[in-house]
């Protein structure tokens, strides 16, 4: 039902009547969002009352009356939110009240946007991807919900299509656990039985589960502190390849059932989160809520970031004027906010490179020629990449590394092309002088240029060349760093005004039983900090440290099987 028609007017009286005559202590409005574009009569006059124009119906993200239609059909959705919350406050004051914020990956069928957060007491809304899914939207949400904790929610089914294969213990273990890590609430989902009845069985086993969770509930708290942050474009969740597409004939493009987006810049975002994870470097997510935030971190990712205002290139241009660091890949910052291509970057003069044109669209390769870069992936010569590389020309920067073409191109070949210079495989051919990634000096501080969106490919190898880069803009350890297999996960939550960190190690390894593995800890305490204790929560007792150096402090895991949770006490020297 379209909430441009009465149908408004009737949700909104019946959610009134409900919330006054029943003592619900919260209410939760699932699935507030367009499961298609509308085009009711309705929704025609309103688009036209407020843009002088009839919606289009043909997908084009470079055309501003489309930018605009999908824009108006965020905010009408918001507008009918407010409205629902609103009628819970009439009446019923004291009640919790909030929407379904998994939309928030994705695609831009749905039209929720990130700010309809704002009528929400606080951000919830369920998942079914792998962990790394879940730890990014801890961190979406984290950024964007108005009150804490927020809420996550997960199947305790293999899936939302599987009614009866239920995860292994350790599975629910290891999803429930990044909830304490990242101080939210959780909720297991049991889908109804149209007989009415409970498998006790599998409430003893979820019951087990937050047994062993529960006692950490009384440490939670404070703010998630990380020296890295991911921008997330609520605007960018789509894809230039739908342009032409008429919109009868679109798919949603993403879901919250799994980890692939098929949109460039979740794709990016998504695997700028694992490269980031499996370095154990921490990391929160920046929105244009938020921007004011980025004074906090010393690195911004800006992963294929399709559509920026010039609002947002202004305070990231101030961001490294001030002496922060930057990573930047793809399109980003190349088209405005309205959809219209910009000549050049419009972050052009910070990363030290010029647009030229499209580049390799298909599959290229990226050839370090600096050293240190090459040191990253040896014994390999070149990265392979199949998302496209842009063709940029380095105007201040100095070029690390190189794009390198295919000896033969893909298109209009066969699995045995034509021409071709290996039975399957199409190897590298001459080395290219094109850049493929740039590092630039700009104000105070750095900025790096990636051709491509080397964080979107799918091997280690390149989430570990994102992770060499992001270390390097660092310029310097992080406050919090750790030394584990590549599924754990360090987080950090800050606790000032009790002067406690909060320190935890997930396993984010998906498989049926745990593999307990050994992890190392290294806190870098600020100028005027000293260890008091560190503790093992929740027990509360004292973990043993050693201080390698003035202001180090050092301690070993020995035995990490899911989730370790360290409270680190100090005191301020004035």
């Amino acid at each position: 039902c379209c909430p441009n028609s009465p149908y408004r007017d009737f949700a909104v009286a019946q959610t009134e009547e409900l919330c006054r005559a029943y003592p619900f202590n919260g209410i939760f409005f699932d699935m507030l969002f367009w499961p298609y574009v509308c085009y009711c009569d309705y929704c025609r006059a309103r688009f036209e009352r407020e843009a002088g124009a009839q919606p289009p119906e043909v997908v084009d993200w470079h055309n501003p009356t489309w930018m605009a239609f999908q824009r108006a059909r965020e905010r009408w959705m918001k507008e009918f939110a407010g409205e629902l919350t609103a009628a819970v406050r009439r009446a019923r004051p004291s009640m919790t009240v909030t929407h379904q914020m998994s939309p928030v990956l994705h695609g831009w069928v749905l039209g929720m946007p990130y700010s309809l957060a704002e009528h929400c007491d606080y951000c919830s809304g369920d998942f079914y991807g792998p962990a790394i899914q879940q730890s990014l939207v801890c961190k979406i949400y984290e950024a964007i919900s108005t009150r804490k904790p927020f809420e996550f929610h997960t199947s305790r089914c293999v899936h939302l299509w599987d009614h009866v294969t239920m995860k292994s213990a350790a599975r629910l273990e290891t999803q429930a656990s990044l909830a304490p890590a990242h101080g939210s609430a959780f909720m297991f989902i049991d889908a109804i039985d149209p007989e009415g009845t409970l498998n006790r069985g599998v409430y003893e086993r979820i019951g087990r589960v937050f047994a062993k969770l529960a006692p950490y509930e009384p440490y939670l708290g404070g703010s998630l502190t990380a020296d890295v942050a991911i921008y997330v474009s609520p605007e960018s969740r789509f894809d230039f390849r739908e342009n032409g597409v008429p919109v009868n004939r679109q798919a949603p493009g993403a879901s919250n059932m799994s980890l692939a987006a098929s949109m460039p810049h979740l794709n990016a975002v998504m695997g700028a989160a694992k490269a980031l994870q499996e370095a154990h470097l921490p990391f929160a997510v920046v929105t244009p809520a938020n921007l004011a935030a980025l004074h906090r971190y010393r690195v911004l990712l800006l992963p294929d970031v399709l559509v920026m205002s010039d609002a947002e290139i202004a305070a990231i241009r101030a961001f490294v004027a001030q002496g922060g660091a930057l990573y930047a890949s793809g399109r980003t910052s190349l088209v405005a906010e309205n959809g219209v291509p910009r000549a050049d970057f419009g972050l052009a003069e910070v990363l030290g490179v010029s647009y030229q044109g499209t580049g390799a669209t298909g599959l290229s390769f990226i050839t370090p020629r600096e050293p240190a870069l090459a040191s990253v992936v040896e014994p390999q010569d070149h990265l392979i990449h199949h998302g496209g590389q842009l063709q940029v020309v380095a105007t201040t920067a100095e070029v690390l590394a190189t794009v390198t073409l295919p000896y033969y191109p893909e298109t209009g070949g066969t699995v045995l092309r034509p021409s071709f210079a290996s039975i399957h495989s199409n190897p590298p051919g001459p080395t290219g002088s094109a850049p493929a990634v740039c590092l630039a000096r700009w104000g105070q501080g750095l900025a790096c240029y990636a051709a491509g969106a080397i964080e979107a490919e799918e091997h280690a190898i390149s989430r570990d060349l994102v992770a060499a880069l992001v270390r390097r803009l660092q310029g310097g350890p992080a406050r919090v760093e750790a030394e584990a297999p590549r599924f754990v996960e360090l987080t950090v939550f800050a606790k000032e005004a009790e002067q406690r960190l909060n320190i935890s190690l997930v396993s984010l390894r998906d498989a049926e039983e745990p593999l307990p593995c050994r992890a190392a800890v290294r806190v870098r305490l600020r100028r005027g900090e000293r260890p008091v204790a560190l503790r093992a929560l929740p027990s509360g007792e004292a973990h043993p440290y050693d201080e390698p150096a003035p202001g180090v402090l050092h301690f070993v895991v020995p035995d990490l099987e899911t989730l370790r949770l360290f409270e680190l006490e100090y005191e301020v020297n004035r």
